[in-house]
């Protein structure tokens, strides 16, 4: 990563543990802009550690840090078996990624069901994470259970994770992402994806740094506040500190959280505030500096779209529980949901009415006046105005969360 080079920390998680009869309530802080150069401490004369960030945009272009998952998946669309060979499927991997879609293949028996494989990157650390560098030039060994790395955020420490919980965190994430994974017919797949956890270098024990060596490896850590006011509290958060302790050593390096808002080029070419740019009809990816929820083109279709929930593409219903499960939108949530259920009903009564009315005219009449049945239709265009009422609705809905997200930090991505 070159020097000094500004990167933009994805929202990180925070989960308050709570009893299984209750509800687990999820915190989501994002540090805002970090400089995401390396940074490096001495222990002592001999012995040196570098750490740099990794974090949601990294893990689909460095093979360390992610896992290309192979599937299989009901076809969501309902379409027809159509032939695509495999080499296909792997050459769109990494775009199809970036772009909140999968490689498809079909079955090769035109007009069979459908029997699709989905090719995915899954994130082998629970991102963000540290990369761990360390040198020890020195003449005795190194052990890595006598070190200690502990990220802090204002009064808040979080300590790295052994190496079977960081593991059992990805995984968890991996199957909340995915869940296709836990499927029967997956067995193999979900393996494969334990496999290559399990070859994550982790900084701890009995790894040795022997003398006159160099180590590289990852740290993750428990980003979990307990309450409500340590969430609100991280958002404000000047700096992350990191600190290295070594026996008797210790050392902290800070990465400076910058949250003033300021001007980017948008991918539309605008230059805007950060957080306000909108992407193009064209653009298939979302803006890494554009506001917390957003909406593009899915590669291919036309009249698709793609939620985005921060980095991560998301469904509608899951935009929807991110409004409703906000205070702030909450209400307009429901109304836009609402609203969304009486348009639909309406556009689907008027036309049925209309239908069952001009064969009952027809039957009961005659031909020529059936066309009168087709009056009911005016119910499916209320319908239709019904309809675009919650979609505004539900825009200002969206427009108000991503004004809390940019003002308070919180953003509900994974």
């Amino acid at each position: 990563m070159p020097s000094g080079l500004v990167r933009q920390l994805i929202p990180i998680p925070l989960v308050a543990l709570v009893g299984c009869a209750a509800s687990p309530t999820a915190w989501s802080v994002s540090l805002g802009e970090l400089d995401g150069s390396a940074r490096t401490v001495a222990l002592d004369a001999e012995r040196e550690v570098t750490l740099e960030l990794r974090d949601q945009r990294d893990f689909g272009d460095e093979p360390a840090l992610s896992h290309r998952a192979r599937f299989v998946d009901a076809d969501a669309r309902g379409e027809r078996a159509v032939g695509v060979a495999a080499s296909t499927v792997d050459a769109q991997t990494s775009v199809s990624a970036k772009q909140g879609r999968s490689p498809l293949r079909r079955a090769s028996r035109t007009g069979a069901p459908s029997s699709v494989t989905r090719v995915e990157l899954v994130p082998l650390l629970p991102l963000p994470s540290m990369r761990v560098e360390i040198a020890n030039a020195g003449s005795e060994p190194l052990r890595l259970d006598e070190l200690r790395v502990t990220a802090l955020l204002s009064d808040h420490a979080f300590p790295s994770l052994p190496r079977e919980v960081a593991i059992d965190r990805a995984l968890r994430r991996a199957l909340e992402r995915f869940p296709q994974l836990s499927r029967v017919e997956n067995r193999d797949s979900l393996d494969a994806l334990r496999a290559a956890l399990a070859t994550v270098p982790y900084a701890g024990a009995p790894i040795v740094v022997p003398p006159r060596t160099r180590w590289e490896g990852f740290v993750s850590f428990a980003w979990e506040a307990q309450a409500a006011s340590d969430g609100q509290e991280l958002t404000r958060a000047e700096a992350l500190r990191i600190e290295v302790a070594y026996r008797d050593q210790r050392r902290v390096v800070s990465f400076p959280i910058d949250r003033q808002r300021r001007w980017v080029r948008c991918r539309d070419g605008s230059t805007r505030l950060a957080g306000d740019c909108r992407p193009a009809y064209t653009q298939v990816e979302p803006e890494p500096a554009g506001p917390c929820i957003q909406e593009t083109r899915i590669d291919g279709r036309i009249f698709l779209r793609q939620s985005w929930l921060g980095l991560q593409p998301v469904a509608n219903s899951d935009i929807d529980d991110a409004l409703l499960r906000d205070p702030a939108t909450h209400a307009l949530a429901r109304r836009a949901v609402a609203l969304r259920w009486v348009g639909a009903l309406l556009i689907a009564g008027g036309i049925g009415g209309a239908v069952a009315a001009s064969v009952a005219i027809s039957r009961a009449v005659d031909q020529d006046t059936a066309p009168a049945g087709l009056a009911l239709l005016g119910i499916s265009f209320a319908g239709l105005g019904v309809a675009l009422g919650s979609t505004r609705v539900h825009t200002r809905a969206v427009e108000l969360y991503n004004r809390r997200a940019a003002a308070t930090g919180g953003c509900g991505g994974w």
